[in-house]
């Protein structure tokens, strides 16, 4: 018997079998189009697991082809779809990605938690849209966590006192991620200073975004004005999604005094090589002019940027060396996720350096695995 595609008569009438027999191929064309050239030639989501609903705080899978990797290049957003109490899109943030389990072919990420979704669930548009800017979308459901632990604040780093300005650690548990989701308010205590609440802003967690955990908080203290000499009290409180409201008492300082001249970044080079290409994982040595004269006086930030986003990694300055204009901060170079694979090239990063209250200066250096 000739093959069904054979079988096709101009006037005659498609019989169910061909029919079935022509989507079926058609199907197989588009499946083989859409991974030709997996984040190039297209990008598609073809499945979830769990098949949902899943609730928030939980483990999701998403097959399909055309993703980048590492999977740090691709952003995941989750989309809202009404009626629901969840309104605003929420971008999938980097440490809720599971980079080893993650391909061209799946991406595996934790769910934030998300307050206001009934336990029957709310329905999202899960997108994803690799390093090529191809986009694709499909829609998934969500539902409550299951008794949702309380938010907690065990304690504060610094652990007493901190200058608006600064960075300032909120320790405890039940964050919500990214951090932009929580809700810090500063509210002043006692009189002869601040009156007014201050509500930390996006841009304040921002900084910091990468820092944050579901069991720390990162961000810049804003530069707020009218706090005595000595200082003043305020209530900190921290309300997330779904484990509510805490609050704790913190001592905030007015801004440090600018002194002295500004710092400036000379060369950023490899410690054992002495060239412009910092690896990953390896020491660095920032040479330049008036930095702060402790490893804690410097706050030193690698600063990645995809598209909209902001990807800040903070590190941590092993020693100072020198003195005027000739100094040097040793730090390790923090493991980037979007760099590319080892011996794909470099990524140039601008790294900025905060001294006292003096503005942040920076420079531009290449960074590979």
């Amino acid at each position: 018997m000739a093959p069904l595609a054979d079988q096709i008569r101009p006037g005659e009438v498609i019989s169910s079998d061909l029919m079935k027999y022509i989507l079926t191929k058609l199907d197989e064309l588009e499946q083989k189009l859409g991974s030709v050239v997996p984040g190039t030639g297209g990008i598609r989501i073809d499945s979830f697991e769990p098949i949902g609903p899943l609730a928030v705080g939980e483990n999701l899978l998403i097959k399909g082809s055309g993703f980048s990797t590492p999977v740090g290049l691709n952003k995941v957003v989750l989309t809202p779809l009404p009626p629901g109490v969840i309104t605003v899109p929420v971008e999938i943030p980097m440490p809720n990605f599971f980079s080893f389990e993650s391909s061209a072919t799946s991406i595996k990420f934790q769910v934030p938690v998300m307050a206001g979704i009934s336990s029957t669930g709310q329905n999202f548009l899960v997108s994803v849209t690799n390093a090529g800017g191809q986009k694709a979308e499909r829609q998934y459901t969500l539902k409550a966590a299951s008794n949702a632990p309380p938010t907690q604040i065990f304690g504060f780093d610094p652990s007493t006192e901190q200058a608006v300005g600064q960075k300032l650690k909120i320790i405890g548990a039940n964050f919500d991620l990214p951090s932009r989701l929580n809700q810090v308010v500063l509210r002043p205590q006692g009189a002869g200073g601040v009156t007014t609440d201050v509500v930390i802003q996006e841009a304040n967690f921002a900084k910091y975004a990468a820092e944050s955990s579901l069991s720390q908080l990162v961000f810049e203290l804003p530069t707020i004005t009218g706090i005595p000499t000595g200082g003043q009290q305020f209530l900190v409180r921290v309300t997330s999604i779904a484990g509510g409201t805490v609050e704790q008492m913190y001592k905030l300082l007015p801004p440090l005094p600018v002194t002295g001249p500004p710092p400036e970044i000379v060369s950023i080079l490899n410690t054992a090589t002495q060239t412009a290409i910092l690896i990953a994982g390896s020491d660095a040595d920032i040479n330049g002019k008036n930095f702060g004269a402790a490893p804690v006086d410097n706050i030193v930030t690698f600063i990645v940027t995809q598209g909209t986003t902001t990807f800040p990694y903070s590190v941590t300055v092993k020693s100072v060396s020198g003195t005027g204009d000739n100094m040097k901060l040793t730090i390790t170079v923090p493991t980037i996720t979007q760099l590319p694979p080892v011996g794909g090239g470099s990524l140039l990063i601008p790294v900025s350096l905060k001294v006292g209250n003096h503005p942040e200066v920076s420079k531009q250096v290449a960074v590979r695995r």
